[in-house]
């Protein structure tokens, strides 16, 4: 008998391999990098209004009544919801006696997008809505796709504001060169 190999076998593209990326992280420690292409990207997108805008629709907390929770924030929010939902036993009679509670252990998460190894946006936000262990019990994969649809959407727009209240954004010029000296740790 002769040894054959398949060749047609495609091998997994590594999220590095890919133009862009997003990075979700706990404290530093990566949770989850997916890379992903973009047609028609205009790179006018980095020092534009519209790129705090992708931030805020991604990831901001809703701070305010005029703004909502972004992608990632309202999903974890909504997998913390589950999880105690899924725990709480109706039948069971709660006493009410004063318990001593651990300080609550604070976690940041940053998200980031990434092209060719230059950080292009970081935000970093609170857990202030996961109630429950960190340790392997964030799932983002339901939410993968619209993230990645967001910052393809914000990526290809034909025209960017570069003022903004009379304001020219060419001050983001001296963030975005150190942005551009920073690499990625791989």
């Amino acid at each position: 008998m002769t040894n054959t190999t398949n060749t047609n076998v495609k091998k997994r593209k590594s999220p590095l391999d890919f133009p862009f990326q997003f990075s979700l992280k706990i404290n530093g420690h990566i949770i989850c990098r997916r890379g992903f292409y973009v047609n028609d990207f205009n790179p006018d997108v980095k020092l534009s209004y519209e790129l705090k805008e992708m931030m805020d629709r991604l990831v901001g907390m809703g701070v305010d009544e005029n703004t909502t929770m972004g992608i990632i924030p309202a999903h974890l929010k909504s997998q913390s919801e589950d999880y105690q939902w899924s725990r709480y036993n109706p039948y069971y009679v709660y006493q009410d006696t004063k318990v001593k509670r651990e300080p609550i252990r604070k976690d940041y998460f940053t998200f980031s997008i990434i092209s060719n190894e230059e950080v292009i946006s970081e935000s970093v936000f609170e857990n202030k809505f996961m109630l429950y262990s960190l340790d392997n019990q964030v799932d983002i994969t339901k939410i993968i796709s619209p993230i990645i649809k967001e910052i393809e959407y914000y990526f290809s727009l034909d025209e960017y504001t570069q003022n903004y209240m009379d304001k020219d954004l060419a001050w983001k010029s001296s963030i975005w060169e150190y942005g551009e000296k920073r690499k990625i740790n791989a």
